[in-house]
């Protein structure tokens, strides 16, 4: 199995006024990043962020996961539609991602 993983994060806050910047994501990657696991960073827009909320997912970061193997067209990897889709979730969670590592790892 062939695993893509898409991690959406919101935009660095440009001024104090923009808020703070967003902590769960930071470490999303962070964690991702220190066990070595590939990922595709999304800066999440307009866009992306009506479609995750459509689809039900109210925070940030947004992680997806997709199996390549199971998609018709592997030359559009597009993580917000397609075939292949395996699940994801919102906000900053260890177990998770640790679980992931594993079969990232298999």
């Amino acid at each position: 199995m062939e695993l893509q993983i898409d991690v959406f994060v919101k935009p660095e806050p440009k001024s104090k006024a923009d808020g703070p910047e967003c902590r769960q994501c930071i470490l999303t990657e962070r964690v991702f990043t220190d066990k070595g696991v590939t990922f595709n960073r999304h800066v999440l827009d307009d866009e992306s962020a009506s479609i995750l909320r459509e689809r039900g997912f109210g925070s940030a970061p947004v992680v997806l996961i997709t199996d390549l193997d199971l998609r018709d067209d592997k030359t559009v990897i597009d993580p917000l539609g397609g075939d292949g889709y395996l699940g994801g979730w919102a906000g900053f969670q260890p177990l998770r991602i640790n679980e992931l590592v594993l079969q990232v790892n298999q």
